[in-house]
């Protein structure tokens, strides 16, 4: 139902043309706050897959009605799948307001890219997939679509206070 959908349950960002994560667009007021009043929260954690500390930033967008999670490590930057910022559960502990977002704005910095019985499984947009994961040759890098998405740039340089980096 779209009264259960943020944005009448039409997508908050696309992308004008389709393999090209340099042509990502937001609905206005949905964009991330990365101003400091809409930094939320921080927090780091240690992992293997991602070689080092993994920083995690929950951050609001500019009409407050939805919240980002970005994700940074040594090499990788990513976005969760944004939700509502209601606070309303179903009985199942989750929230009963949806964000429509297109799956390749939340692709993770090592994603699914292997063949199996001769057959590609992947979630990595097509020609983006890096190397394989040291710790679980399943997961590709898929660094080359995520540095080249405009918000992560932005990211890196409002919010992280370095230039972005090279895909």
């Amino acid at each position: 139902l779209a009264r259960n959908r943020v944005h009448g349950g039409r997508p908050i960002a696309r992308f004008t043309r389709a393999g090209d994560p340099a042509s990502l667009r937001f609905v206005s007021g949905y964009q991330p706050d990365f101003r400091a009043r809409g930094i939320l929260e921080k927090a780091s954690a240690r992992s293997r897959l991602y070689g080092g500390t993994l920083r995690r930033f929950r951050i609001l967008s500019r009409n407050r009605r939805i919240q980002y999670l970005f994700m940074s490590g040594p090499r990788h930057t990513w976005i969760i799948p944004p939700q509502a910022t209601t606070t309303e559960l179903s009985s199942y502990g989750l929230r009963t307001i949806d964000v429509a977002v297109d799956e390749d704005l939340c692709v993770p910095g090592f994603e699914y890219h292997f063949v199996e019985d001769g057959e590609l499984h992947s979630q990595i947009p097509e020609g983006f997939a890096g190397d394989p994961s040291e710790e679980d040759p399943n997961r590709a890098d898929a660094s080359a679509w995520l540095e080249r998405l405009p918000v992560i740039r932005e990211f890196h340089r409002k919010v992280l206070g370095r230039k972005p980096r090279r895909p």
